[in-house]
């Protein structure tokens, strides 16, 4: 599968951003516009999200061996992976299973296990809206309100609302994302033998729910040279709410493990 994905800047350092469920290459323009001062920051839509094809299959093995097909067509040199939420779960993938790829490895708020997250129910309440009867977006924000109470998160989940030849349609496969969220994948992957002995950074926010703090244990099992750094006041979107105080996190890391080499 051939991914959409913008890139950002240049230089030695080489970064790829891996957004979350739900989420695009366009939520992380400001980041990575911001990064690429200093570094080459792809970041791709990752399948049934955004630009990128869309298929029934989604997993977390699936999305690895796109994301790894990418990044052969990009470069001959290991990257450092930065991946939020379900990118978290793709990059640590691939830090596992390849770790010859990665110089790094940076983890956005969530751990190597599964979640209760409700996840499912947003995307049934996202189905179920009638959008051939939808004149706007804040007619949908309002028809979503019941299911999803919080309005910034409604407003991250509309940004996947597009209007093509004057008809509402969602950027992201839904129906995809349901199974996905259904079935309970991720506790199948992180098998106790799976480890990434390289360097990795752990970021989570003070107020979200996922607390990467509680699963330190979990977290150095399988990574064992594991930095962990919480932002207070963020909550699960750690580069939304705090983006000065997370793009310095992943600066001094990727600075002080940068690579030596001039490959392309």
């Amino acid at each position: 599968m051939k991914l959409h994905y913008t890139e950002y800047g240049e230089g030695p350092i080489r970064l790829m951003i891996l957004h979350g469920l739900m989420g695009s290459e366009r939520n992380w323009t400001g980041i990575a516009k911001a990064l690429g001062a200093s570094m080459r920051v792809i970041v791709p839509d990752l399948r049934n999200h955004g630009q990128s094809p869309r298929a029934d299959e989604h997993t977390v093995a699936s999305m690895r061996q796109d994301v790894l097909e990418l990044a052969d067509q990009l470069t001959d040199a290991p990257l450092f992976f930065l991946g939020h939420s379900m990118g978290g779960y793709v990059a640590m993938d691939i830090a596992c299973r390849h770790p010859d790829r990665l110089h790094g490895l940076i983890v956005e708020d969530i751990a190597p296990r599964s979640y209760a997250t409700g996840l499912t129910g947003i995307l049934n309440a996202m189905a179920a809206l009638d959008l051939a009867n939808l004149r706007s977006k804040s007619e949908a924000d309002s028809r979503l309100s019941a299911a999803v109470p919080r309005s910034e998160v409604r407003k991250f989940l509309l940004t996947n609302l597009q209007t093509v030849n004057g008809h509402l349609s969602w950027r992201i496969n839904i129906p995809a994302l349901i199974r996905f969220t259904k079935e309970d994948l991720i506790q199948n992957i992180f098998t106790p033998d799976l480890r990434y002995e390289g360097p990795s950074l752990f970021i989570g926010g003070g107020s979200s729910p996922y607390l990467l703090t509680d699963d330190e244990a979990l977290i150095r099992r399988h990574f064992p040279n594991a930095e962990i750094s919480i932002i207070q006041n963020a909550d699960h979107w750690v580069h939304y709410d705090a983006p000065d105080s997370f793009m310095r996190l992943v600066l001094k890391f990727v600075t002080g493990h940068q690579p030596v080499t001039n490959s392309r």
